[in-house]
């Protein structure tokens, strides 16, 4: 009985040490990452929406359901693109837009133009300053991305185009 009750004395005296030695390094690892600049505090540290105060823009997954004839194009995927302020600014921004379910050649002229779409609207957006957006407005931004991205297609053409993220990077 006397050893299992030592067994046990050292079990837990290791457990403590381990313990202890874990939290040790958390801490030391989030001095570190503050010291170092490479952690803020708050979530939202360097970064903001544009528009903010406008219609919240429907989930790719709420457009869809709403309407069964309508599906929902996100290939583009997130794009982080430089803006064209004098100081690094980045902008995240993940489109997407609806387009007619049933309409099959028009989804395959979507995927096929995915990589020109992302471009052109890259190239849009990179020539222009947060200012430049901001005062445009998120209607007039939307408005002349459909432009650009209807500028591209032959087979149909895009009435909406979404943001499930519109932030700037500071």
């Amino acid at each position: 009985m006397k050893q299992t009750h030592n067994q046990m004395s050292v079990l837990t005296i290791s457990l403590l040490g381990i313990l202890a030695f874990l939290l040790l390094s958390i801490c030391v690892i989030t001095l570190w990452a503050f010291a170092s600049g490479r952690a803020r505090l708050g979530s939202s540290s360097g970064e903001r929406s544009l528009f903010t105060g406008t219609s919240p823009n429907p989930r790719p997954e709420a457009l869809s359901a709403s309407n069964s004839s309508v599906a929902v194009f996100s290939d583009i995927g997130p794009m982080r693109i430089a803006l064209a302020n004098t100081n690094p600014v980045v902008l995240v921004v993940t489109p997407y837009f609806p387009y007619p379910a049933d309409d099959i050649a028009f989804r395959e002229e979507l995927v096929n133009k995915t990589r020109s779409i992302r471009a052109v609207m890259q190239r849009w957006l990179s020539q222009k300053t947060v200012e430049e957006l901001v005062s445009l407005g998120e209607e007039s931004v939307k408005e002349s991305l459909i432009r650009e991205i209807n500028g591209l297609l032959i087979l149909g053409s895009v009435k909406n185009v979404y943001f499930s993220d519109y932030l700037v990077l500071e």
